[in-house]
Parts: C-alpha cells; sequence; structure tokens
C-alpha cells in the first residue's frame, strides 16, 4: 500500500513546485532572496536543532548521513508543507502577510544494511516583496514601486555509507550533489497619477542554472543501557552558479503587477552572462537520548527523553555576484553564526505497543526548543530569535513507522525605524512521514520452500 500512496503523493506534489509562492518579505529585497532552511517540522519544534538527530524513523533534511540508520528495507516518504503569518512595522507604517506552501518531499531508502540513498526537492532561495513609495516631483504625483518575485529550487541526491553499524554504535558518511534552478526578478517601477501612458519599468531578471555539494557525518554510541550520544557535521562547499542576466526598460499604462500593459520597449541591454558564488556552510551538533527504564524491552513503560545541540556558520562572505566580468558590489554580505537547542519528552517511545494499560496519548512526542539566528543582509546582519514547540502523533497502521509531525515557531526579527523593519511572525510547519509496514520490506529476497 505504501508504494501507490507514495507515488501519487509524489506527482501531486510535482506538479505544484512552480506554481507556489514561497515567500511575501521585504527582507527578500537583496539578492536572490532569502535563504530557505530545509529543515523538517520535527527538526522546526526541536528549535531548528538535527545536525545529530540519528532515528530510524525520521527523515534528516540536513543531515544524509543519517539515512544508513534506517532499518534496512523500510524507506521514508516524506511531504513537508509550511505557513508563516507575520506582522511587520516601522515608524512609518504597518502591516501583515500570511503565506502557505509546500516544503519540500524527501525519499530515503536504506539497502545492503550499511548504504542508503536519497533524493528529494526543497527551496533554495526565495524572493517576494512589493512596495510602493508615493512622491512629488516637480509639482506631479508619481509612484515608485518595488517589486520582486521568483527564487531557487533545489532537487539533490544523496549518497550514505555506514562502515560502522552494530547493535551499539553506528558511524556513516554522507555525501550529496543537488543541482539549483530558478529565475529571480526585480522591478523598479515609476508610474504617473497625471500621464499614466509614460509608466516605466525596469526588468531585472537572474536565470540560474548550477550544481553544490554537501559532505555530511553521523557518530551514535550507546554508552549504557539508560544513555546514548549522537553526533553530526555536515559541510556544503561554496559553488559557483552559471547566471543568464537581463535588463530591459519598458512603457507601460496601469497598475504595475495588478492591471499593467506594456506598450514598448525603451532599452534593452541585451543578454548577459555571469555567476553566483554560494555561501559555505559547516553545521555541527550534537544528541543525548536518555532511556530511564534502559532498553529491557520486557519494561511495561519506555520513556524516552532527548536532548539536542546545534551551531551553524553560514560563510555569507563568499556570497558573491559578477556579471560579464564585473564583480555586482550591492551583492555584499556578512557571515552568520546560530545557535540552536531542543529537547523531546515520549512517555512511551514503542509506537506499536498495544499493552493493556498502554494509551495513545502516552505515544504523542513533545518537543520545544529555542534558537538565535543571524539574517545576512547588505545593510549588517539581523537576529533572529524564536521559541518553538510541537507534537509528534505516530500512525502506527499495519505496524509501520508512520506519523505526523507538527512544529510552530514564535520569532522577531530586527527591530522598528524609520529606515528599518521589524517582522513578529508565527511559522508552522506540517510533515507527513510514510513507510512501510513491517511485513513489507523493500529489497528483500522471497525464498520458495
Amino acid at each position: 500500500m505504501f508504494r501507490p500512496i507514495s507515488l501519487v503523493t509524489a506527482l501531486i506534489c510535482c506538479s505544484t513546485i512552480f506554481a507556489q509562492n514561497t515567500v511575501n518579505n521585504p527582507y527578500s529585497f537583496y539578492g536572490i532572496g532569502l535563504y530557505e532552511s530545509n529543515r523538517n517540522a520535527l527538526q522546526v519544534a526541536l528549535g531548528g536543532t538535527g545536525y545529530a538527530l540519528v532515528d530510524s524513523a525520521y527523515n534528516n533534511p540536513i543531515n544524509p548521513a543519517t539515512i544508513a540508520y534506517l532499518s534496512k528495507g523500510q524507506p521514508i516518504f516524506n511531504i513537508e508543507i509550511t505557513g508563516r503569518l507575520s506582522f511587520f512595522e516601522s515608524d512609518l507604517s504597518r502591516g501583515n502577510t500570511r503565506l502557505t506552501y509546500l516544503r519540500g518531499i524527501q525519499f530515503s531508502i536504506p539497502f545492503a544494511n550499511r548504504l542508503g540513498l536519497g533524493f528529494g526537492y526543497r527551496p533554495a532561495f526565495s524572493k517576494g516583496y512589493r512596495f510602493v513609495e508615493p512622491q512629488l516631483v516637480d509639482g506631479d504625483s508619481l509612484n515608485r514601486i518595488y517589486q520582486g518575485s521568483g527564487g531557487v529550487q533545489q532537487t539533490y541526491l544523496s549518497f550514505v555509507v555506514a562502515p560502522v553499524k552494530t547493535e551499539n554504535t553506528y558511524f556513516a558518511l554522507g555525501f550529496e550533489a543537488n543541482f539549483n534552478f530558478g529565475d529571480a526578478t526585480d522591478v523598479r517601477a515609476i508610474e504617473f497619477s497625471a500621464f499614466s501612458q509614460n509608466n516605466a519599468a525596469n526588468l531585472m531578471n537572474d536565470r540560474i542554472r548550477g550544481f553544490g555539494f554537501n559532505a555530511s557525518m553521523a557518530l551514535k554510541h550507546r554508552i549504557s543501557q539508560n544513555f546514548s550520544l549522537s553526533l553530526g557535521a555536515n559541510y556544503g562547499l561554496s559553488s559557483n552558479w552559471n547566471v543568464t542576466h537581463t535588463d530591459v526598460i519598458n512603457r507601460y499604462a496601469g497598475n504595475y503587477g495588478v492591471t499593467h500593459q506594456f506598450i514598448e520597449t525603451i532599452s534593452d541591454g541585451g543578454i548577459m552572462k555571469g555567476t553566483i558564488s554560494t555561501p559555505s556552510l559547516l553545521g555541527i551538533g550534537f544528541g543525548m537520548d536518555i532511556h530511564p527504564q534502559g532498553f529491557n524491552l520486557n519494561s511495561k513503560k519506555q520513556s524516552r527523553v532527548r536532548i539536542f545541540g546545534d551551531l551553524e556558520m553560514i560563510g555569507w562572505s563568499n556570497h558573491k555576484r559578477t556579471i560579464n566580468n564585473v564583480v555586482d558590489t550591492s551583492f555584499t554580505f556578512q557571515n552568520t553564526t546560530s545557535y540552536r537547542f531542543g529537547f523531546e519528552v515520549t512517555p512511551h517511545a514503542i509506537t506499536n505497543d498495544r499493552s493493556p494499560g498502554i494509551n495513545y496519548i502516552s505515544k504523542i512526542s513533545y518537543r520545544a526548543g529555542l534558537n538565535l539566528n543571524q539574517i545576512s543582509l547588505p545593510t549588517g546582519n539581523l537576529n533572529d530569535f524564536g521559541i518553538t514547540f510541537g507534537f509528534g502523533f505516530p500512525l502506527p497502521f499495519d505496524n509501520s513507522q508512520s506519523s505526523i509531525n507538527f512544529g510552530m515557531r514564535l520569532g522577531q526579527i530586527g527591530s522598528a525605524g524609520t529606515t528599518s523593519i521589524q517582522e513578529r511572525y508565527i511559522a508552522y510547519q506540517v510533515g507527513i512521514v510514510l513507510t512501510p509496514a513491517n511485513w513489507e520490506r523493500w529489497f528483500r529476497k522471497i525464498k520458495y520452500d
């Protein structure tokens, strides 16, 4: 049953990938847009941690080296939906936006006991904003419009090998190659109240294509019957993406982005070639699994407490844009450092247990966390502080490890001023995890008597 459900779901999701708008945020004004974190709903609830999350029941999109830890022959399909309600404020104005979109899909397949394969889709950068600035010039009323859309999507393929995979110790190395593609468009328009036929819009578009590569590791060791420790790391190399840039000025009538109609082309800079250098990324983390009753499956109660901590550094100073061998001086960013912490409590961690006295509520995982992230902008880094919480609801049909996970983040970015914008937001994410039943293992040889 798992295979047809996963296939149909993947086809439906892929049909919406290119149609969705993934951001409506003034901070995406710069560069090719805001950087998209690819964490799943479980990790969102845990404060955004996850480099050391080694679990046989979940995908880990930020550390591919964990794939081989999944039970042999039990692949995992994961789909993520996210949304955000934002409230913006400055000394001059206030506003709010809301958005819901597909966060990504992931398929992880463990095979041959020590090997794993993963592939999927996720957004990498997203651009979406619109400002209207009224002005009075020489007695004429006009509006200056600043608008942007588009972004970069990413498909990826991961391969994992686990040199050590025993009952007490797991050590694996992961390698990922990703292909990045998309378009980022910025528009600068001037609209006249009295001479609407003379409106002008400057359309600047970057068509982006390029590959990227990551290397990761994961280690989990059972130190005692009550305690295990895990460590994880992921390094994303800086790479160059090819850019095809166009710069066109058009005369139009109407309200740009609403009812506008182009009348003629005033200027066309032609097709220009260049590159965008992506930032490097280093993420490291630790995790602790605490089992108060030990790992004794004969115990009636199997509670579990997990604690995670992450440190992430992104080398935004490597992020440069060059068109026709000329470096874009406005495309300058600063390195960022983020700190994250999370914990999870599960009263009874054996989701398939149907023993008398064990109810469903005790199988739910309760999660919380906090983090301090940084957003890199040419004008300087902004602090993004948030608290998180969430739940994991097991779906133990046919003794599978399927689940629905919910994560929410309450956060604040920047401060309000005459030249700055503060954002307070509520972000949520829902993840659906599907695995085959225990009796439906893949890559299993069927023997006949």
